[in-house]
């Protein structure tokens, strides 16, 4: 029992020795990374006409503090569908550019069916430059007919 004692003392002593030596030389972990931060703004949907066949504009808007090493946005156009009370994928779009500063408009098609829709945008962004970074964001809800 002594000698084992003895021995985890050595041992706990030695580690502790070398975690001090360590941590004193060290740099500080932030230091080794080059952190960008972006901000993602969902542009909310809207009309580019007057009738139900008029297509639908949405986007986004990116600012980074510096260029990221790659960044990936989703941008979803949602439908809500009072019919069965629903939420669907109206239109999908995917950037990979790396500017630090990106505003995108798409654009998606409606029918002439004309009926009275709920549309918002959703807009994913993942990037990464020594960390990494997913924010997203949702735009207010607009009532259009597609």
């Amino acid at each position: 029992m002594t000698i084992a004692t003895a021995i985890r003392t050595t041992v706990l002593a030695s580690t502790l020795m070398l975690g001090t030596a360590t941590a004193a030389h060290a740099e500080p972990i932030s230091a080794a990374k080059d952190n960008v931060v972006c901000f993602i703004s969902a542009i909310p949907p809207y009309k580019t006409g007057a009738g139900s066949i008029a297509s639908i504009n949405f986007g986004f808007k990116v600012h980074c503090t510096g260029r990221p090493s790659l960044r990936s946005v989703n941008t979803k156009l949602y439908r809500y569908d009072p019919g069965d009370g629903k939420h669907h994928v109206h239109s999908e779009r995917n950037d990979d550019t790396t500017d630090p500063d990106v505003e995108t408009l798409y654009s998606a098609s409606c029918s002439s069916a004309a009926i009275l829709y709920q549309f918002h945008t959703k807009a994913t962004m993942v990037a990464f430059n020594g960390n990494w970074d997913r924010e997203y964001d949702d735009s207010i809800t607009i009532g259009a007919l597609c």
